[in-house]
């Protein structure tokens, strides 16, 4: 599969996709679409981000961030049985290095 190495630009709307390895499953229900939604948002803040399974253990709430104080905001996503769409805006300036 070929990857893509470009800056990315605060401000910029992009779509990212990905699937299961040869087109298989990778959500078997709706509980494997929650839980993913559920780490995604987790891993949207900018600073550290706390292990989820600690986080869960501990029943910190998880919500959106709010426009512009993430790393990235999600304007979009779906979630298909063997793949996923997400749009999202860029909010840090973020570099990402081919081959570091």
């Amino acid at each position: 599969m070929a990857y893509r190495y470009d800056d990315l630009a605060p401000g910029e709307v992009y779509h990212l996709c990905t699937r299961g390895v040869n087109k298989n499953t990778i959500f078997k229900d709706n509980t494997d679409r929650q839980r993913y939604l559920a780490l995604l948002i987790h891993a949207l803040p900018q600073g550290p981000i706390q292990s989820y399974s600690i986080a869960r253990r501990l029943k910190h709430a998880i919500s959106l961030t709010k426009e512009g104080a993430g790393l990235i905001d999600l304007v979009a996503y779906c979630l298909m049985d063997n793949h996923v769409h997400l749009l999202v805006r860029e909010n840090s300036n973020t570099r990402c290095l081919n081959g570091l």
